[in-house]
């Protein structure tokens, strides 16, 4: 609960509360005035003691492996994206090949079609 603070907060002088960029500060000098008077009233009367501080987690075995194993899986991932990438182009280049049609001669002649 808030002691002695008006709800409203008074506008200095005779300004609206529109935004101005280039204020010389008035509406923020008279903020912190009224948050300076202000008091926070403790919520019982015997404060709770501070919570014991937890203690820290262990990670577990895979998030363990997991952060031991990141940067090699990384590295096996783009060697194989390589990897694929360089089987495709080399069976794109096979495919544009121009296509070539050997005769076979048989007893030096064309074998019958």
């Amino acid at each position: 609960m808030l002691c002695g603070v008006s709800r409203k907060p008074e506008i200095p002088g005779k300004e609206t509360d529109a935004y101005r960029p280039n204020d010389s500060g008035k509406f923020l000098a008279q903020w912190l005035k009224e948050s300076a008077r202000r008091t926070r009233q403790p919520a019982s009367p015997d404060p709770q003691p501070a919570a014991p501080e937890l203690p820290i987690v262990q990670e577990s075995a895979f998030q363990s492996l997991l952060g031991r194993a990141k940067w090699p899986l990384i590295a096996f991932l783009v060697a194989i994206a390589f990897l694929q990438y360089f089987y495709v182009d080399v069976m794109v280049q096979i495919a544009s090949l121009p296509a070539m049609i050997f005769f076979i001669l048989i007893n030096g002649q064309m074998p019958p079609v």
